[in-house]
């Protein structure tokens, strides 16, 4: 990746070596705005930590993680084609073969490292998704276990009256 000053710039991170946590990338990654996942511990706020997941949203960026695998999956099936196809055009007298000597193996190395690459991300991509599935599970279950609480609740409720007069007398 290149920018116009032809140089990358990576984050930056905290001194424990983590990203920040007010980053602001794609819109899987929401923060609620009583500050994220963490409690500052401070006290006395009655803030409780709470965190969200937009579980479509982190599968619309899965789908997104794996068309970018299949494009460099593509990209480096052309290239390797192109290059096999050109055989070794830095010829075969003294020059050609010292060039040969220092590219190949090197060249050789990078598509290696580069062809694991694209599988790399679809295995992130299939990751993600079946997080967000098992995030959609768990919520499902704790919304049932909720109803199933209230509903127990109401039962045991109506089921054994509100109480008054049942000892009996007026007391007067």
């Amino acid at each position: 990746m290149s920018t116009s000053s032809g140089a990358y710039s990576a984050p930056t991170v905290d001194a424990s070596g983590i990203y920040p946590t007010q980053w602001t990338g794609g819109p899987a990654a929401t923060q609620p705005s009583t500050g994220g996942a963490s409690n500052s511990g401070s006290g006395g706020s009655g803030t409780a930590a709470s965190f969200q997941v937009d579980s479509d949203g982190v599968r619309a960026q899965a789908a997104i993680i794996a068309e970018c695998g299949d494009r460099i999956a593509q990209v480096m099936s052309g290239l390797r084609a192109t290059l096999e196809a050109a055989g070794e055009p830095w010829g075969t007298d003294d020059m050609g073969q010292k060039f040969g000597s220092q590219y190949t193996g090197p060249a050789n190395q990078g598509f290696a490292s580069l062809a694991g690459l694209g599988s790399a991300l679809a295995s992130v991509a299939s990751q993600l998704v079946a997080q967000a599935d098992a995030y959609d599970q768990v919520e499902q279950q704790i919304a049932e276990t909720f109803d199933s609480i209230g509903q127990d609740a109401g039962a045991a409720g109506s089921a054994g009256g509100d109480g008054a007069g049942s000892a009996g007398g007026t007391g007067a």
